[in-house]
This record gives structure tokens, sequence and C-alpha cells, in this order.
């Protein structure tokens, strides 16, 4: 049985790390940061010299086909525009020299923020297996304990009875010791027992008849047994024994008898009963248990 709770223990404890990290897998693809989107900016080209000339009439051709008054300061202009643009053209350049270095610093930074965010799912995730791997120890020492007892259960069993006496018109006593004979503890609940005449061939209870039944009995003092402890405690008829009676016992035609139940419950809460009749022999006064079915039993 232990096994059996031990694979069911196993089997939660994997399905609650299975949904962990489900959980940590939709967080991270929901919460996590996302790719940067990839960058437009290609690598700037300084455009080709032949087509701004042509583009801002400074094309050599040109400029030679011009009067030479003209052409002096056609050239003038050309060599400022020419300086402008290298200029501008610096700055373009410069200026996609720093959006390449910007997209290359977010990629980092984003397969960085990625990393943390594994390592976090993965510290999640383990944390939660300990958890649950604990968990799931702790129930199965619990089960485990269970089918212990279960198995190695306690046994409250009446080991003898001695005969107190009593007057011949008086009640009489007798004390009644109980062993647990078996490998657990025993929490003895109630105890139920007393003394009667029975008339031995129609069984009958003579007056005041008995009542020896643990109902409405609340546990006795010192009522915890341990394996191989053992209590006394003592039982009485409910009224007096008149000396017809005693004669009749003498004689063999009634009985005394010791008659009761014991209720108790082991470790796992599970409540155990044990019944018992005993016959009280007149000439050695010593009482000695009853063959007749369901009387002494142990359940």
């Amino acid at each position: 049985m232990a096994s059996r709770y031990g694979l069911y223990l196993a089997a939660i404890g994997g399905l609650a790390t299975i949904g962990a990290v489900a959980a940590d897998l939709l967080t991270w693809r929901y919460v996590s940061p996302g790719a940067p989107p990839a960058t437009t900016q290609q690598h700037w080209r300084r455009p080709e010299r032949s087509q701004i000339e042509r583009e801002t009439g400074c094309d050599p051709v040109r400029l030679a086909t011009l009067p030479v008054g003209k052409r002096s300061s056609e050239t003038q202009r050309c060599a400022q525009q020419r300086e402008d643009r290298g200029i501008a053209e610096d700055s373009v350049a410069q200026a996609a020299l720093s959006t390449e270095a910007a997209d290359r610093g977010l990629v980092i930074a984003y397969r960085q923020a990625r990393s943390l965010a594994v390592q976090a799912v993965a510290t999640v995730a383990a944390l939660i297996a300990a958890i649950a791997a604990a968990v799931a120890a702790g129930f199965a020492v619990h089960f485990a304990r269970r089918d212990f007892i279960a198995t190695h259960r306690p046994r409250v069993r009446v080991r003898f009875f001695q005969d107190d006496g009593g007057g011949v018109d008086g009640g009489r006593k007798a004390w009644i010791t109980i062993a647990n004979v078996g490998n657990s503890t025993a929490a003895i609940v109630a105890i139920g027992g007393a003394l009667g005449v029975r008339t031995r061939d129609t069984k009958n209870w003579r007056p005041p008849g008995i009542q020896a039944s643990a109902e409405g009995h609340g546990p006795p003092p010192d009522n915890v047994l341990r394996g191989g402890e053992a209590r006394t405690y003592w039982v009485s008829s409910g009224g007096p024994v008149s000396a017809g009676d005693l004669a009749d016992v003498g004689n063999g035609v009634a009985d005394l008898l010791a008659l009761g139940e014991i209720r108790y419950t082991d470790d796992n809460g599970t409540l155990r009963h044990t019944g018992f009749m005993w016959r009280w022999n007149p000439k050695d006064r010593e009482f000695y248990p009853v063959d007749e079915p369901g009387r002494n039993y142990e359940d």
C-alpha cells in the first residue's frame, strides 16, 4: 500500500512540476521582453561624385563649354558645393555609425534580458519541484507510518482476573489485568465490565442481571498502553450476590462470570474492540476464560 501511495504522490509532484514549468513558459511568452526590431539602417554609402556633379551642374564637360568668365564663377561655386556636401556626408556617415552601434547594444541587452528570464524560469521551476518533492516525501512518510500501524497494530488482551472476594450478602469485585501484546500504541477509550451469576443450563442471568457494555463509559486513568505494557482495573457486580447464588455456583448449578468489553484506538484512530468472559472456579478461587463463541475476541 505504501508503494501505491508513493506512486500517487510522485505523480502529483510530477504534475505540479509540469504545471509550474508551463506557467513559467506562458509567463515568458507573454511577459518577457520581446526581440528588438531588425534595424533598417544599412551601411551608408557616399553618392557617386559623377552623379552629384551631373545633378548640381558641376559636370567638367559642362564647365568646359562655358565662356571663360562664367566658367571661373561656376568652378568656384562647384568647389564650395563639394566642400559643403563633404561636411554633410561626414555627418550622415557618423549618424549611421551611431545608429548601428545603438542597434547592436539593444540586441545585446535583449539577449542578456532573455538569459536572465530563462534563469528565473529555471529557478522557479526548480523551487516548485523541490517544494512538491518535499510535500510528496512528507505524505509518503505519513502514509508509510499509517501502513506500518495498520500492519503492526496494537492488540489489547485480557491476561487474568483476580478475585477480590466480598461478603456473602454483599457485592463482589474482581481485578482485571489487560496488556497490549501488539507492536504499536493503544489508547483505551472505555472499559465496560461486570460480575454476575448465570444459571448454567438456561444461561439466564440472575437478579440484578448484568450490564457489561462499554457504552457510556469514559477512558480510564492512565489509558495509554505501549507495546508490552499492562494495566489493572476492577469490575464488580451490579448488586449483592446472595448466599443461595454462591451455593449454586459451588454446586455447579450456576456460574459466577466476569463479562465485558474493551474499546481502544490505534495511532491511526481506528476503533478496535476486545471482548471477554471469564468464569470463577470456586475450588481454587481463580477466573478462567469461557469457551463460548463470540465471548472472548479481538477485532
